[in-house]
């Protein structure tokens, strides 16, 4: 009965790991932790990240933390890209004490929106 189970195991392993995308490349993780201790030796965080990105000679880059997957980009024309499919998923979330939504976060998202992630300003 218990190689029922462990072939079982193994056969749902095998087969949901080949339905995945890719991820894009990255540092290699440890288990369990992922990149954790990487991100925590080396400060600031953001230039190691970029000097991942050169390392990789890539504009998008996947870092896992525990069992989450982090993807960077430094590239304006992906992370529209990335705010455009994932629109809908951020806007139907909750108001909450993180994200105030008053007349300064209005200015800013219109900021962001028009002269950060706009085509016309590359």
């Amino acid at each position: 009965m218990s190689i029922f189970y462990l072939l079982t195991f193994l056969l749902i392993k095998f087969t949901s790991s080949k339905l995945r995308p890719p991820l894009p490349p990255g540092p290699t993780p440890l288990p369990y932790i992922g990149s954790l201790i990487s991100l925590i030796r080396n400060k600031p965080t953001f230039r190691w990240i970029h000097r991942m990105m050169e390392e990789k000679s890539t504009k998008i880059l996947c870092i896992r933390i525990g069992s989450v997957h982090v993807i960077t980009v430094s590239d304006p024309k992906i992370a529209l890209e990335f705010l455009k499919d994932t629109d809908g998923i951020f806007s139907s979330r909750p108001n909450s004490m993180s994200a105030p939504m008053g007349n300064h976060w209005k200015k800013m998202k219109r900021i962001l929106s028009s002269e950060i992630l706009s085509m016309a300003s590359e």
